[in-house]
């Protein structure tokens, strides 16, 4: 995958619905959110996936199929839990 390709797809395309923890809406690119530390990625139930580019780190959460309600079921929820661990 050549590098232009990989900015242009995590960058920002449009804001998300999904706002950070200072309130701002998150970026989205194509199919991958735009985070302070990387990008991640949303899959249905819950399912994550963060890349730290930085910190040559891939975190993955997977889950059952309806997480809804529980801790880190939503974008913002996940980050959260994984900003703990950084």
């Amino acid at each position: 995958i050549s590098p232009t390709w990989l900015d242009e797809m995590t960058g920002a395309q449009i804001a998300s619905e999904f706002n950070d923890e200072n309130g701002q809406p998150i970026p989205y690119g194509y199919y991958w959110y735009a985070v302070p530390s990387g990008f991640a990625a949303w899959g249905n139930g819950g399912q994550y996936v963060l890349v730290d580019p930085a910190r040559q780190l891939v975190i993955v959460q997977i889950a059952l199929p309806d997480t809804a309600g529980l801790d880190g079921s939503t974008l913002p929820e996940f980050l959260d839990l994984v900003r703990e661990l950084l």
